[in-house]
């Protein structure tokens, strides 16, 4: 693999997705399997835009109402959740290949990421 990473290609991220939900049945509980996943791999803060504004991402969350996983971000004057699947995240860290794999989970397409170089998801088998 590169230093510059590998292009997204759908199956890669099918692939991360499966591994992902694997022995999950309920949506409720995929969500929370992409949580722990996020909640794991990813040290925050980390840097985001929503629809072209930087916003620094401090939280991952699963709120059961209808939107899914919502990221905890603040902007000068505002400290706010947003849903996690409308963020886009720098397109080669590890937090954009699993937000890519998220996106397609709930059927969205992925914003276009490279897959962070030498990075494999190391699953806890206790979820």
């Amino acid at each position: 693999m590169s230093d510059a990473g590998e292009p997204m290609r759908s199956y890669d991220l099918d692939e991360l997705m499966v591994r992902i939900i694997a022995g999950h049945r309920t949506t409720d509980d995929r969500l929370s399997a992409f949580l722990q996943v996020f909640l794991d791999e990813v040290t925050l803060p980390i840097e985001a835009t929503l629809l072209g504004m930087p916003v620094e991402v401090t939280e991952f969350d699963y709120f059961d109402d209808g939107r899914g996983l919502v990221a905890r971000c603040h902007r000068p004057g505002a400290d706010q959740y947003l849903t996690l699947a409308d963020l886009v995240l720098a397109p080669q860290s590890v937090e954009a290949w699993i937000h890519a794999a998220y996106r397609q989970f709930l059927g969205m397409k992925p914003h276009s990421v490279l897959r962070p170089p030498g990075w494999e998801l190391a699953l806890d088998e206790a979820w």
